[in-house]
């Protein structure tokens, strides 16, 4: 997935009124710090969603994406281009939400959903 495809998706979330933090840092309940590529949080709500673009997920990415979205207790978005199924499973199950696209994908559709699953 192409960079210019991400920013447009953050572009749409900006004119939707979310706040866009890129390379931000958070620190976990067990004192780590852990790197996202996006932030996203809802002003109105307090909501926070940290959003990842990786362009394969497979069974290496599991673990790492798991101890993350426990040890911040903050919702995970995973976008992608393609997913292995026992990943995807294992993840979903999680409650790590995997949005797989195409460069393709409509920015303002995929911009959509994650307004969709931050509720």
């Amino acid at each position: 997935m192409s960079d210019s495809i991400i920013e447009e998706v953050l572009k749409e979330l900006e004119k939707l009124g979310l706040r866009v933090r890129r390379r931000v840092t958070v620190k976990g309940i067990a004192g780590f710090n852990y790197c996202f590529d996006v932030v996203i949080e809802n002003s109105k709500s307090g909501k926070k969603v940290a959003l990842m673009y990786i362009d394969e997920v497979d069974a290496r990415h599991v673990l790492p994406i798991l101890a993350c979205r426990v040890d911040t207790d903050m919702r995970h978005i995973v976008i992608t281009h393609q997913a292995n199924t026992d990943a995807l499973t294992l993840l979903n199950e999680a409650k790590v939400d995997v949005l797989i696209t195409s460069s393709k994908y409509d920015a303002r559709k995929l911009a959509n959903k994650i307004i969709e699953l931050m509720r």
